[in-house]
């Protein structure tokens, strides 16, 4: 049992080694890797036990929501990546994205041996990704239990991210403040929306946040073994995705950022040049995981050149490049643009981060401030930055889940404004706690239609609509309460213009098509007349067809939007009954 020795703290004054009410225990400490520095022994303590309830507390909110959705745009591909990479090992439909969290989302189906792959379709002959998950999911085998079943790893990858933000928090501010930045995340529908989706954006927003924290737990001792687990966590970051390279020139930043305005200690010569030898060796190793991601295979990613390693790595690149220069038609407040806007990020981030979480994040700016916390801010604060500036000069305004990979450091910095210290007497714990209960009301209230939740400043989630399209509110994750809708009130067959890649009646929906993104997405002279003047019957239109983001003609719906629908199925599809 080790001994302990008691100091009162004061809220806001200092951050507690351990937490407690009004009386910090710090067990003794001992030398860690270096000598001159130190660490607490791990104990099992009721902030642990409070995490644990939080972790648990997350993977209920996301569970039902995992069963509920159906299939959304872009998990098809991405499960049929993971898959065909496990049972073949052909890199042929890993070109726009690297293949890591496919894999992992994948494994679950890959060890069911009664789902069958259709190596023998046009699909696979040609590397047509989206005809290839057509047969795959929904013409071979049962897509709806492999989507929701690839949904689990998912899950588990999006606890993992909370454990890490609590793990940082309590490291750099204290345990009350990790609570406080876990809470942040448990609760967050934006992380609820993705955790329980089969894509690569939550996972990467995991791998991200875990390689910047063992950098900081790196640059606070840097040793060869912290330096390896850092390499590796990067690894696992660039390997999620493409975006995560941004990491690169930020590992830099921060490193001479910590020379020049860290403690004493890291200013010295021979420690910068420890730091400098290790991380050129962790290069290396990082050079030779990726390879082995990809199975070491080599190859020439300009014609005519010479065979290289980690080749599908730099097509992949290329491929990206080429996305980006093509842009992506974007809606919003009412507008349309075919590249976006440079305010588009900060605008989707203003309207879709809950209120509460935008006064935690400003109040731990001020404890940064208040307190001259310049390093830890600093840290935190440059991805930020790099990562918001990458966003608003990118052409690809998609929609907040490309957001992800800040808001763990968003949390964090924000647990800043955390008392070191929780009772009911003090006016700073009872408007943390305020806060947290407020947002923790938000998320239960609007599950399980996490994705298309948007704060009070526009009108919450029934708004939504008129701001943001896409991915922001509708991302074809209705079709299962639009099919419920339908059982309830007795309607046998919909007009139905659908935004998403999922086949409706894979969800049992019997249809006529109208004009609708991707399928069936050019209007022929019938589908002109309908849309004129609608014969009767009962139509339900996704919200993203109804604005017209993907249509040439953005009112092809005006008829329907000038109407009030009789029902909203999710906030995302709009039902008229037309008689």
């Amino acid at each position: 049992m080790p001994a302990t020795r008691s100091v009162t703290v004061d809220s806001h004054e200092s951050q507690p080694e351990t937490g407690s009410d009004d009386v910090a225990t710090v067990p003794e400490i001992r030398n860690d890797d270096v000598p001159g520095l130190q660490r607490n022994r791990f104990r099992v303590t009721r902030w642990h036990a409070a995490a644990a309830v939080l972790v648990l507390t997350m993977l209920a909110l996301m569970w039902p929501a995992s069963r509920y959705d159906s299939a959304t745009m872009d998990e098809q591909n991405h499960i049929t990546r993971g898959l065909a990479y496990l049972r073949t090992g052909s890199l042929r439909l890993n070109r726009i994205h690297p293949p890591l969290i496919n894999i992992i989302s994948a494994i679950p189906l890959a060890l069911d041996h009664r789902i069958t792959l259709p190596l023998n379709g046009q699909g696979w002959a040609n590397s047509y990704l989206d005809l290839f998950a057509l047969e795959l999911l929904w013409q071979s085998n049962d897509g709806p239990s492999m989507v929701r079943t690839a949904r689990i790893p998912i899950m588990v990858l999006a606890a993992l991210l909370a454990v890490i933000v609590f793990a940082w928090a309590s490291e750099m501010y204290g345990r009350p403040a990790g609570i406080v930045a876990m809470a942040l995340a448990v609760f967050c529908p934006n992380i609820l929306a993705h955790g329980h989706l089969a894509t690569n954006d939550l996972g990467a927003a995991c791998f991200i946040t875990l390689a910047l924290y063992t950098f900081w737990r790196f640059l606070q001792s840097p040793t060869w073994k912290r330096g390896a687990i850092s390499a590796v966590a990067l690894t696992l970051a660039l390997g999620s995705k493409f975006s995560a390279l941004f990491l690169v020139p930020v590992f830099g930043m921060i490193f001479v950022t910590d020379a020049v305005i860290g403690p004493g200690e890291h200013r010295q010569i021979k420690r910068l040049k420890q730091v400098a030898v290790i991380a050129a060796v962790g290069c290396g190793i990082i050079f030779v995981l990726i390879w082995a991601l990809y199975g070491f295979k080599t190859g020439t990613p300009v014609e005519g050149g010479v065979k290289v390693p980690v080749s599908s790595y730099l097509e992949g690149l290329e491929e990206v490049r080429l996305r980006l220069s093509k842009g992506n038609p974007t809606f919003l407040l009412g507008k349309y643009s075919p590249t976006g806007w440079w305010y588009f990020f900060p605008v989707v981030f203003a309207f879709k981060t809950p209120l509460p979480t935008l006064i935690m994040i400003v109040a731990g700016m001020v404890q940064v401030y208040r307190f001259k916390d310049w390093c830890n801010g600093a840290f935190l604060m440059i991805p930020v930055l790099v990562y918001f500036g990458m966003s608003i000069v990118s052409p690809m305004d998609i929609g907040y889940r490309h957001l992800l990979p800040v808001l763990p450091l968003l949390f964090i910095l924000a647990s800043r404004a955390a008392p070191s210290s929780f009772g009911l007497k003090g006016w700073p714990s009872l408007a943390v706690v305020g806060l947290l209960l407020w947002l923790a009301a938000e998320a239960v209230l609007v599950a399980p239609h996490y994705l298309a939740y948007f704060n009070e400043a526009v009108g919450g989630p029934s708004n939504g609509y008129q701001v943001l399209a896409d991915s922001n509110l509708d991302w074809g994750q209705d079709l299962t309460g639009l099919r419920d809708y339908m059982s309830r009130n007795g309607i046998e067959s919909v007009k139905l213009s659908y935004f998403g890649s999922t086949p409706p009646e894979a969800y049992g929906i019997k249809y006529e098509q109208l004009i609708s993104y991707p399928r069936h997405m050019f209007a022929t002279a019938q589908d002109l007349r309908i849309l004129l003047h609608p014969p009767p019957g009962v139509y339900a239109i996704s919200a993203t067809n109804l604005q017209g983001v993907m249509f040439p003609d953005h009112h092809f719906f005006q008829w329907f939007k000038d109407q009030k629908p009789d029902a909203v199925i999710g906030h995302s599809i709009f039902v008229y009954k037309v008689e």
